[in-house]
C-alpha cells in the first residue's frame, strides 16, 4: 500500500550542523462535507463503536428532543440514519468495547429519566435494561467507559432542582449499577467533561457548572475508588457544555469550545502524565459554540465533532481534529544531544532493507552509552512515526545498529529515541 504523505506539515532546515524541525499547524481542524447528516442539534450522545469503525449519534435537542440514531463513517464521510429510540437530550452515552454495545443512561425527555439502554449497531437494535438499582433521575452528568475494568463510570448531574456529586459504575454483563463512596470527590455539578485515559487507566473530569462555572481538573481511579484533584499551572477557563474526547494515539485529552456565559471556540489538549493543559491555535476551527459533542475514531486517529449551538441557532456541521503527534514539538527546537550527522540511515533510498546507526548518547536521566547493549538500555526504544505523527513501528534498543526489512512503506518518517525529541527525518524508499 502506498503511504499518503501530508504536505505543508513539516519544515526542515540546518544551522550550525544541527538538525532543527518546526512543526507547522500540527493540530488541524478540517470541516467535512457529507451529503446527508443529522439535523442541526446539540446535547446529544456520541460514541465510537470500534468493532464497526463507526461513530454513533443518538438523541439531541434543537428546542425539541430527537430520538434518531445515526452512524458516521469517517473514511467515506457518510452519515446513515438507523433505528430510532425514545427522544431525549443531555443523556450519557458510551461504547462498551468488551460487549460491543452502546450504553445510554438517563437524560431528559418529557421529564428527567433514569432508564438504561443498550444499542447493538450490528443488528440496529435498541434494548432497554432493567437493573434493580440505578442512579436517580438526572441529566447532564459525566459518563465514561473504563475499558480496563469493563465498567461505565457516572458522576454528578442535575435533576431540575438538585446538583449531584455521587459516583456510580455500571456493569453491562450483569446489568448492575453500583454506587461508589470515595472519601474525596469533585463538588456537585452538571455537564462536566469526562473521558477515560486508557494509557493511565484513569477517568479525567474537567469543569462543569454548580450555579457557577468551574475549571477544576480531577482524575478517578476505579480500582482504588479514589478521586484526586489535579493542579495544572495553566488550564482552560471556566466553562460547561464543551466537547471533549481522549485521543489514545497521542495520549491527549482534547477539549473544544463551550459556554462561560459566552460561546467559546478555543482548543486545548491535556496530558495527564505531566498534568499539563496546553492551548492550541489551529488556523482553522469550528465557530464558537456550546452543546457540541466529540468522539475519537481510533482507526482513523481523528476526533470527530458534530453540531452544537450558539446565539439561538443550532449547527449540523461535521469536523475532524488531528491532534499533535507524540514527541513532535509544535515550535522549532534544537536537539542538544544528537547532531544531524551522527544518526545515519543507509542506503537511502533503500530497496530491500535499510540500516539505522545511532551514536552513543548520554540520556538526560543519566543513562550513558544506552545503545551499546548494556543493561542500562532496558526499556529504551527507537520509534518510527509518519509525518502525521502516527506510530509506524518501534524497536527495543539493545545495539546501536538496527536493520529494517521492506515492511515499511515508502515515505518520509521521524525517527525518535525514547526519552528524546525527534532527531531525524529520513526518506525510506
Amino acid at each position: 500500500m502506498r503511504k499518503i504523505l501530508k504536505l505543508g506539515i513539516l519544515c526542515i532546515f540546518m544551522a550550525g550542523g544541527m538538525f532543527f524541525a518546526s512543526k507547522g499547524s500540527a493540530q488541524t481542524w478540517t470541516e467535512k462535507s457529507p451529503s446527508t447528516h443529522p439535523s442541526a442539534m446539540g446535547v446529544f450522545g456520541l460514541a465510537y463503536d470500534s468493532e464497526n469503525d463507526s461513530i454513533v449519534l443518538y438523541g439531541g435537542w434543537d428546542g425539541g428532543n430527537f430520538g434518531e440514531t445515526w452512524a458516521y463513517d469517517l473514511n467515506s464521510d457518510t452519515w446513515i440514519q438507523k433505528s430510532s429510540s425514545t427522544p431525549r437530550r443531555i443523556h450519557g452515552m458510551v461504547y462498551d468495547s468488551e460487549s460491543d454495545r452502546i450504553v445510554v443512561y438517563g437524560g431528559y425527555g418529557t421529564s428527567y429519566l433514569s432508564d438504561t439502554w443498550e444499542y447493538d449497531l450490528n443488528n440496529d437494535i435498541w434494548v432497554e435494561k432493567f437493573p434493580s438499582t440505578d442512579p436517580s433521575v438526572r441529566g447532564s452528568f459525566g459518563m465514561a467507559y473504563d475499558s480496563e475494568s469493563d465498567r461505565v463510570v457516572l458522576f454528578g448531574g442535575f435533576n431540575g432542582s438538585t446538583y449531584f456529586d455521587d459516583t456510580w459504575t455500571y456493569d453491562l454483563n450483569s446489568n448492575t449499577w453500583d454506587q461508589k463512596f470515595p472519601s474525596n470527590h469533585p463538588t456537585e455539578r452538571y455537564y462536566p467533561g469526562m473521558v477515560y485515559d486508557s494509557e493511565s487507566d484513569r477517568i479525567v473530569l474537567f469543569g462543569g457548572y454548580d450555579g457557577g462555572y468551574l475549571d477544576d481538573t480531577w482524575e478517578y481511579d476505579l480500582n482504588s475508588n479514589t478521586w484526586v484533584v489535579k493542579s495544572p499551572s495553566t488550564h482552560p477557563s471556566v466553562r460547561r457544555y464543551f466537547g471533549i474526547a481522549y485521543d489514545s494515539e497521542s495520549d491527549r485529552i482534547v477539549l473544544f469550545g463551550g459556554d462561560d456565559g459566552s460561546n467559546l471556540n478555543d482548543t486545548w489538549e491535556y496530558d495527564l502524565n505531566s498534568d499539563t493543559w496546553a492551548q492550541k491555535f489551529p488556523s482553522t476551527h469550528p465557530s464558537e459554540r456550546r452543546y457540541q459533542v466529540m468522539a475519537y475514531d481510533s482507526a482513523s486517529d481523528r476526533i470527530v465533532l458534530f453540531g452544537g449551538g450558539a446565539n439561538g441557532s443550532f449547527f449540523s456541521d461535521t469536523w475532524e481534529y488531528d491532534a499533535a503527534p507524540v514527541g513532535v514539538e509544535e515550535e522549532g527546537y534544537q536537539s542538544p544531544i544528537i547532531a544531524e550527522h551522527q544518526l545515519q540511515v543507509y542506503p537511502n533510498p533503500f530497496i530491500f532493507s535499510t540500516t539505522i546507526s545511532l551514536p552513543s548518547i548520554e540520556h538526560p536521566d543519566g543513562i550513558v552509552n544506552a545503545f551499546h547493549g548494556t543493561s542500562s538500555a532496558e526499556g529504551i526504544e527507537l520509534t518510527i512515526y509518519d509525518v502525521g505523527g502516527r506510530l509506524v513501528k518501534s524497536f527495543p534498543l539493545t545495539t546501536n545498529q538496527l536493520s529494517l526489512g521492506t515492511d515499511i512503506c515508502s515515505g518520509v518518517y521521524f525517527l525518535k529515541v525514547d526519552g528524546f525529541k525527534p532527531v531525524k527525518v529520513v526518506k525510506l524508499r
